[in-house]
């Protein structure tokens, strides 16, 4: 299959991009930087220049492809700093690029969302039919992309699917990708780097990690789904287990311990806040199920790999 990446050489997009190459498929790059070639292990990828102002260069970008998995866009940060870009970005440029695939007759379009629409602070129950009102800009900005991809499956304008994200997590294919503020990538090269693991944010209150792999994985079963698994509703793509922070500190610390052989401090500098409800979190999958996608509980093997990644790019004494 021919699958363009939108965003391909981002944090997501490369972990995605070296996944789809490693089950044969024809992997297209798509990124703002004019580039002939890309680097290892993404040599075997092909760069598309995009302009994301300009319709023909998008309507070009998606020229015989078969699959557009659309993984560009603005993260809760910037989202923050800047709501009216967010809604641009998130909002406008997803309906460009669906239009853009549905004038090359691209026959699939997966664009990538997250579980932070359904609310905010994230505990209880979410299922796939929970209400989306997290009114934070990344959230709202996302959400109006959701609704581009799913009004054009509505109309029959092309197979579009909305994959709502947890927390994806696990070392990027670059080191200098932009991911370290994440909470597991951060804890894994606290560990290295300093020995030691610092949590800033609220330690009880739990989030919901899946692995990177997993991420992979669940995205390639969607690009091979038949069209009678497919609604105009979005799937939850998520672990079955959550964690509070405090947990994944310790596990890490476990790992660190399995992994490069020492012990780890962990040190809680938040505020604990007080929530009326309880501060557990489970996300679930009930829909994407019938899909027939299992996925293995595999975040011990993530924060493995992640941790000797750091040790290889990070470490003082590597």
């Amino acid at each position: 299959m021919r699958v363009l990446i939108t965003g391909g050489l981002g944090y997501l997009g490369g972990r995605l991009t070296s996944h789809l190459l490693h089950q044969g498929h024809d992997v297209f790059v798509g990124t703002r930087k004019k580039l002939k070639s890309l680097k290892e292990p993404l040599s075997f990828a092909i760069p598309v220049q995009m302009d994301w102002t300009n319709s023909n260069s998008l309507k070009s970008s998606a020229k015989g492809i078969d699959a557009v998995i659309h993984a560009a866009g603005m993260d809760a940060q910037a989202c923050s700093a800047n709501p009216v870009k967010a809604l641009e970005v998130n909002g406008k440029y997803t309906a460009m690029m669906v239009e853009s695939a549905r004038s090359n007759a691209v026959k699939q379009f997966i664009y990538l969302s997250t579980s932070h629409v359904y609310r905010n602070p994230m505990i209880g129950d979410i299922d796939e039919t929970s209400p989306t009102t997290n009114l934070h800009p990344y959230a709202t900005s996302k959400l109006a992309g959701e609704k581009v991809v799913l009004f054009a499956k509505q109309m029959g304008k092309i197979q579009g699917i909305v994959l709502r994200l947890s927390n994806g997590s696990g070392h990027p294919i670059f080191p200098n990708t932009k991911c370290w503020h994440l909470i597991l990538n951060d804890l894994c090269r606290q560990a290295v780097e300093n020995k030691i693991l610092i949590l800033h944010s609220e330690k009880f209150i739990q989030r919901n990690f899946i692995p990177m792999s997993n991420v992979c994985m669940g995205i390639g079963h969607f690009l091979k789904l038949s069209e009678n698994h497919l609604d105009s509703s979005p799937f939850n793509l998520c672990s079955e287990k959550s964690h509070s922070l405090y947990q994944l500190a310790h596990l890490i610390s476990t790992r660190c311990k399995a992994v490069l052989g020492y012990d780890l401090e962990i040190i809680s500098k938040a505020h604990e806040k007080k929530y009326k409800n309880n501060k557990r979190l489970r996300l679930l999958t009930k829909k994407t199920e019938k899909t027939g996608l299992t996925l293995q509980q595999n975040l011990e093997q993530e924060i493995d790999e992640t941790l000797l990644f750091c040790k290889t790019h990070f470490s003082l004494s590597k």
